[in-house]
């Protein structure tokens, strides 16, 4: 095996600095993987054992200089700046498989090289400084801009979840160099240099080849030049940020010239700044191997990581956040915090059920199952498919982003589905549900509960209980279930129904079907055409604006079409049945009904029953239909039909025509409104009423000329004023026996 140099070497542009007096021990990290104390930000975390021969995933521990990746194995490499006088190239490898080769010997150093070249999940080609620019550049005080090449952002690489890869640079040269001449090895500058510090020469776990800029594990500068051999630590030779993996390696504060701080001028805050978006946008967890994690009785903070985690708290009032692997969450008897979470998601079971204390709950991104305790729990379930039951007490969930599944269980529960298509039940107690965003499916359950749909086409089912629901914005399926709901569709074509109860249903806005469901229910259209029905019992039905069609159902009802063309029906039962403005067409059904033409030229049918209508203004077309009905023309030019039936005719005011139709039917006759046409009467068994103090002696009975020669005209004596035509009646069978005075 050819030897590899340890000689110091020099970069171009480059001056050398004194060496520094480092740490044999990286700061912040043992070899125990038990908890430490780091005093420089007093908080509690947890570090994973730094022997890379001992792994129980296949893969390398987590070490200085390492870098795990995350559950959706995609990750992506920005390059940031460039400030190195070489021209190389960057790469990542991972380290599963090369347990048994010693780092920084020929053979790993050869098996890097070609994985980085395989471009495979094994490794990649990150950085090319021969082709390519990074993000930022600029002059900095102490040297000049390096950075040439048009920036690129690569897509994701494609890496296994849960393995950990390193770093590897060339610093002036190419991997394919290496790879084809081993001999380059003892090159000073081509020979590879990785962010595992045993791998370089006199390599000993002092850590300072790379360095983290944030500290938050994203953002990372690696040295060109050995970091003990002639490097002059102003770490900016390759600045990246990683996404997708979470790194480890020490803070650049230990290690960094502070009179070469880049992070202290312009260019470099900008970076900063931008770095710190990127890490807002993916936030990552502080551990990652499986661990468990024990709270004991004090007031603790036990964080988990990536891995499959166990955090068992005690009885104080503990915060457990669990990470993006398969966390098992379950609290003690104290108010505990159970927060999770990680970019790349995981599943978790987070069960409390049965325990004390009021706890808080925060679910990780992957599909989560979460049970709250016999207290009043808050959870928020996090990314992901979740299964959330809240136990008893007055339980506050909410899904947030996914399809969720909450149960609130006993107790007066607040529900929140997020985003996504969620399915919640309130069960017992008087519950408030909203569906939030997404096609959500809320259910009630027993007590007086306030259900909310939000956005997207929901599906609401009230339950037992008084409830009110409210469906919100798309076309929704709303039902109140038992007892005496009021339920609003709200915006949307929406599918609306009272159910069982003395119901108030709103369709308000949209084209809404509205159904009272059994009980006497009062329902309202609201604006749109809508479709009401009252069903059976009593009911109270009011189109509102739009074109609506209102089926009253059975019971005695009254129903309203208000603004627009409507149809109302009556259907059975006595009932009121109204067009209201516009050209409307009502129908009595069965039962004996009063119909209400109001405005416009309308038309409006008995059908059935002892029925009473009221044509209003204009032009209206009125039939009486079966049995003996009562027929107003009121304002306008009628038609009035009594069908079958013993029916007595009204005109009104205007130039009316009369039709009796079969039966004996009744026509009023009245000075000053009109003259009526009176199609079908029949001497004998029709009658002509005289109203309004009329008497057969102030009328004048002569026999047509012209187009009306073969009728009857009947007029006010002495006057000009025709009060009614006998269409095909000859003068001389009108006698006094064909009138009656009202």
């Amino acid at each position: 095996m050819p030897e590899v140099t340890n000689e110091p070497i020099k970069e171009e542009n480059e001056n050398k600095q004194p060496e520094e007096n480092l740490n044999e021990t990286l700061p912040g990290s043992e070899d125990s993987g038990d908890q430490n104390e780091n005093t420089e930000d007093n908080k509690i975390f947890f570090t994973t054992t730094s022997n890379q021969n001992n792994s129980s995933n296949g893969s390398m521990s987590i070490q200085p200089g390492t870098f795990k990746i995350g559950p959706k194995g995609e990750v992506t490499i920005n390059w940031l700046w460039d400030g190195g006088g070489y021209v190389g190239q960057v790469g990542i490898f991972s380290l599963k498989g090369m347990e048994n080769l010693e780092p920084g010997s020929e053979e790993f150093i050869q098996e890097a090289v070609r994985r980085v070249l395989s471009n495979s999940t094994e490794g990649y080609l990150v950085i090319d400084d021969l082709t390519e620019g990074a993000q930022f550049s600029g002059k900095l005080p102490w040297e000049d801009d390096f950075n040439k090449g048009e920036h690129k952002q690569k897509p994701p690489f494609k890496m296994e979840p849960g393995d950990t890869f390193a770093v590897i640079i060339v610093p002036n040269g190419t991997f394919e160099e290496v790879d084809k001449d081993p001999g380059l090895l003892n090159d000073p500058k081509k020979r590879p240099l990785f962010s595992i510090d045993a791998a370089n020469p006199n390599g000993d776990f002092q850590g300072g080849q790379i360095a983290d800029v944030t500290g938050h594990g994203s953002v990372f500068v690696m040295e060109d030049i050995p970091a003990k051999q002639g490097s002059d630590k102003d770490y900016n030779d390759f600045i990246f940020q990683v996404t997708g993996a979470k790194g480890n390696a020490v803070k650049l504060d230990e290690y960094i010239d502070p009179n070469k701080d880049w992070r202290q001028v312009d260019v470099g805050k900008d970076l900063l700044e931008k770095a710190k978006q990127v890490i807002d946008q993916h936030p990552e967890d502080q551990l990652i191997g499986n661990e468990t994690l024990e709270g004991g009785e004090g007031d603790d903070t036990l964080p988990s990581g990536s891995g499959d985690d166990t955090l068992p708290s005690g009885s104080g009032n503990d915060t457990l956040p669990s990470g993006s692997g398969d966390d098992t969450l379950p609290s003690g008897s104290g108010n505990d915090t159970l927060p999770s979470g990680s970019e790349d998601g995981g599943s978790g079971e987070l069960p409390g059920g049965g325990v004390e204390g009021d706890d808080t709950i925060v679910g990780t991104e992957g599909d989560d199952t979460i049970n709250g305790s016999a207290e009043d729990d808050t959870i928020n379930a996090g990314a992901g498919n979740d299964l959330v039951s809240g136990d008893e007490g007055d339980d506050s969930l909410n899904g947030e982003v996914g399809d969720d599944t909450l149960c609130g269980d006993a107790g007066d529960d607040t529900t929140v589905g997020g985003e996504g298509s969620d399915s919640l039940v309130g069960g017992e107690g008087d519950d408030s549900s909203s569906g939030d965003a997404g096609d959500d499916t809320c259910v009630g359950g027993t007590g007086n509960d306030t259900l909310g749909g939000g956005e997207g086409d929901d599906t609401t089912y009230g339950n037992t209980g008084d409830d009110s629901i409210e469906g919100g914005t798309g076309n929704d399926s709303i039902a109140g279930g038992k007892d005496e709901d009021t339920v609003a569709g709200g915006e949307g074509e929406d599918t609306v129904c009272g159910d069982m109860g003395d119901d108030s249903v709103l369709g308000e806005a949209g084209d809404d079907t509205a159904i009272g469901g059994q009980g006497s229910d009062t329902v309202l259209g609201g604006d749109g055409n809508d479709t009401l029905y009252g069903n059976v019992d009593s009911d109270s039905l009011e189109g509102g604006t739009g074109s609506d069609s209102l089926c009253a159902g059975k019971g005695d009802d009254i129903a309203n079409g208000d603004e627009g063309d409507d149809v109302v029906n009556g259907d059975i039962g006595d009932d009121t049945a109204i067009g209201g403005q516009g050209v409307d067409t009502t129908v009595g059904g069965e039962g004996d009904d009063e119909l209400y033409g109001n405005t416009e030229n309308d038309e409006l049918y008995g059908n059935t029953g002892n029925d009473t209508i009221y044509g209003g203004k204009n032009n209206d077309i009125i039939r009486g239909g079966k049995d003996n009905d009562v027929l107003y023309g009121d304002l306008g030019d009628d038609i009035i039909y009594g069908d079958m039936g013993d029916d007595t005719l009204i005109g009104g005011e205007g130039q009316d025509v009369l039709i009796g139709g079969a039966g004996s039917d009744t026509f009023e006759l009245a000075s000053g409104l009109g003259t009526d046409s009176i199609v079908d009467f029949v001497i004998g068994e029709d009658v002509l009423s005289l109203s309004g103090g009329l008497t057969f002696e102030q009328l004048e009975i002569v026999q047509g000329s012209g187009p009306q020669a073969a009728d009857t005209l009947i007029k006010l004596a002495g006057t000009d004023e025709v009060l009614a035509v006998l269409i095909g009646v000859q003068a001389s069978q009108v006698t006094s026996a064909s009138f009656t005075v009202v």
